[in-house]
């Protein structure tokens, strides 16, 4: 009887202990859900920045713009890039998503153009942005459509492959 009565207690300590680790799992996976949330959010004024990157840096050299302008523009760009860059290697991080690493390596091949872009001499500068003018423009477009999501997790991976295949049309 004393035995019975003792595997009861035990099993409902179990069962107590159990429901504990189950509550203790689902309010870490809402804190882990929310910081990927605050950590996205973060990145939207370099999504916006990044959403009319080519039609400033068109609308700068057909209006011939002076080239330090022009450099502080392409660096202005690569400090968001790299921002936002930054953004989804930490949500890689965090939850270990492909898309996320996808967009980080995308993000990163933009980088180091706008770096090289803006450490040319001017004409070279202005003639290499003008070449790749379509380019930027296609990555611009991508950008806005990221923008349109308000969380990292609607975020298709199509359009994270999107955005590597134009980032390396960069040259």
């Amino acid at each position: 009887m004393k035995k019975k009565r003792t595997l009861k207690i035990i099993a409902l300590l179990l069962a107590i202990a159990l429901l504990a680790a189950t509550y203790a799992w689902a309010g870490c996976r809402k804190k882990n859900e929310r910081l990927v949330e605050s950590v996205y959010l973060d990145s939207l004024r370099s999504r916006l920045v990044l959403s009319d990157m080519a039609d400033f840096l068109e609308h700068s050299i057909e209006h011939n713009a002076s080239d330090a302008y022009l450099r502080l523009q392409l660096i202005r760009y690569e400090e968001n890039v790299l921002s936002l860059g930054n953004v989804f290697s930490e949500l890689y991080d965090l939850t270990g998503e492909r898309k996320y690493s996808t967009l980080s390596e995308a993000l990163s091949s933009v980088d180091g153009f706008l770096t090289d872009v803006s450490n040319d001499e001017p004409e070279k500068m202005r003639t290499r942005v003008k070449d790749n003018l379509e380019a930027l423009k296609r990555l611009q477009e991508l950008f806005k459509e990221l923008s349109k999501y308000q969380k990292p997790e609607e975020i298709p991976e199509s359009l994270a492959e999107e955005l590597l295949n134009a980032s390396r049309e960069l040259r």
